[in-house]
């Protein structure tokens, strides 16, 4: 990763931020004061990727990038939030919240998002195109016990999006599913609701293209 020295992300975007459309700081080291600025000056950010960071700044919290979020979530068009343990259903609410134009939603690695989440951006970011979910092993393509519950909790939040056009999955559930654990789908059922998802969504939505399957 990289280190992002104290004051230096501040500096450079009282210069530049004001026309900053897209930011990546993937796996940065960073400080509360370096959410701060971004949230602070970047009005007019499309994109951002934040991808890791809890790897290398491990004092990141929760409302640190909540604040970025509504500070800036007007205008966000693509989030990666992917591989950030502290990425719930709280989180995906704030953004359900602030980010009415989002376009590119990617939570993948997140292992506490559930259904719950995906709904509240189903019934808020509406003109969501690509939503990337690998390795979400809390949501309901993976714990749901019945077709039924999978189909009310996973499946119908999705079809309320009419502009959606991909979803990305694990192709390895390997490390998403244990097969010993009878309370939980086994990987052909899972294998099954991939495809059914697909399925539905193509038929379903205009514009949908299809479900990846990403090792």
């Amino acid at each position: 990763g990289s280190v992002i020295e104290d004051g230096d992300l501040e500096k450079m975007l009282t210069g530049i931020g004001t026309n900053l459309c897209g930011l990546s700081l993937n796996e940065c080291e960073m400080t509360r004061d370096d959410f701060h600025a971004i949230g602070a000056h970047c009005k007019s950010l499309r994109y951002l990727s934040l991808e890791g960071m809890e790897s290398e700044s491990p004092d990141t919290t929760q409302g640190d990038i909540s604040s970025v979020i509504s500070d800036c979530g007007d205008t966000l068009r693509y989030l990666n939030l992917g591989c950030n343990d502290f990425v719930d259903d709280t989180m995906l609410e704030c953004i359900a919240n602030h980010c009415p134009e989002m376009l590119l939603l990617d939570f993948s690695n997140s292992k506490l998002v559930t259904d719950i989440g995906l709904a509240r951006i189903a019934s808020r970011c509406k003109k969501i195109q690509c939503l990337g979910m690998m390795y979400c092993d809390k949501m309901g393509i993976y714990t749901c016990e019945t077709k039924e519950d999978f189909i009310s909790t996973f499946v119908t939040p999705l079809l309320s999006l009419r502009d959606l056009r991909t979803i990305v999955f694990a192709s390895d559930l390997s490390d998403i599913i244990t097969q010993d654990d009878d309370n939980v789908p086994n990987y052909e059922e899972v294998g099954y609701r991939y495809g059914y998802v697909d399925g539905v969504l193509q038929t379903a939505l205009p514009n949908f293209m299809h479900c990846l399957r990403i090792a």
